[in-house]
Parts: C-alpha cells; structure tokens; sequence
C-alpha cells in the first residue's frame, strides 16, 4: 500500500506500519525555443479526450520503470482542475506540461510507443525555456536528469511495498 500524506497527519501513518519515503525532484538544464507546430491543449472535460487518456494510461508505457503506476488517467490533479494543461504530440503521445518562467514542467507522459522528448519539447512550450523539471523519475524519457533535491511537499508513506534504492518520484498524476 502507499499513500500521500498531508503535513498535519505524519504521525499518523507510522502507527499502522507506514514507513515514510524520500521523494526526489529530478530537473535538466536545457535550452530550447519553440517551433513546430504547436501541441494542441486537450479539454479534460470532453468525454472522448478522457477515454482516450484512460486508454494511453492503460495501455501505453508506464512513466517510469523505477517506481510509479499504470491506470492512473482519472487521477485526482486531472479530476479536480490542477492539472498543468494536458498536450497532444499526436493520437499516441499526450503530455501534461506548462511553462513558468524559463523551465518548462512536465508532470507526466501518456504514450504508446518510445519517442524523442527533446525533439517534441518546442512544440510544447510557447516561449524559450533553459530548463526542465519532471514530475515523475525520468530515467526513460530523460536519462541526463539530475537530482534537483528533495520534494518536500511529497510526503509519501508505503506499507509491505518495497522502494527502490536508487532516488525516485512517484509520478504526480499518479498521487491521490
């Protein structure tokens, strides 16, 4: 089992077995400008745009294979309105991804197949950016990602769940 803690609740959890883990932020230094065609923003409300998230999530490659999960379209960021704007590289790989400032966030990727993120970042941003932060560990979609700290509002508790060892953050669209 794991679970998402806020802050007023860490004692809590350790009384049933909980064990806290360490979630790391992981960032790239990156220059880019836009270009290409831009990736349209998919409306989270229309029915067909969340089957069709549903289905890439089910079916597409997971984040991570470090430590993340499957199945994860309906998540609780998406539901309620918090999501960074959702992107269409094409029918087969959508982005939730914004820029503030010169870095561009990327929360997650839903995607059937591999492809070359560096080569679809200008049509995800909409003015130049000189770094990346990921919202998820991004050894599969980028492997020069450098540990950027730790992220203090993920307060992440397991129970009879093995973590790996090497630093990891589970993808935020898949927290609840």
């Amino acid at each position: 089992m794991l679970l998402f803690a806020n802050k007023r609740v860490l004692e809590f959890y350790p009384r049933f077995g909980f064990e806290p883990r360490r979630q790391t932020l992981f960032s790239a230094s990156h220059v880019a400008r836009p270009g290409g065609a831009t990736a349209p923003r998919l409306d989270l409300g229309a029915a067909d745009v969340r089957a069709r998230l549903r289905m890439l999530s089910d079916e597409g490659l997971p984040v991570t294979e470090r430590f993340g999960a499957r199945g994860t379209a309906a998540s609780w960021y998406a539901a309620n309105g918090f999501a960074r704007p959702l992107r269409a590289l094409n029918d087969d790989a959508w982005v939730f991804a914004e820029v503030e400032g010169e870095t561009l966030f990327i929360d997650d990727v839903f995607a059937r197949a591999p492809f070359d993120l560096r080569e679809a970042l200008p049509r995800l941003i909409d003015r130049p950016i000189s770094s990346i932060q990921f919202g998820f560990t991004p050894e599969r979609w980028w492997p020069g990602a450098v540990e950027a700290g730790e992220d203090m509002e993920a307060d992440l508790f397991v129970r009879g769940l093995a973590s790996p060892r090497e630093a990891n953050l589970f993808p935020v669209m898949a927290r609840t």
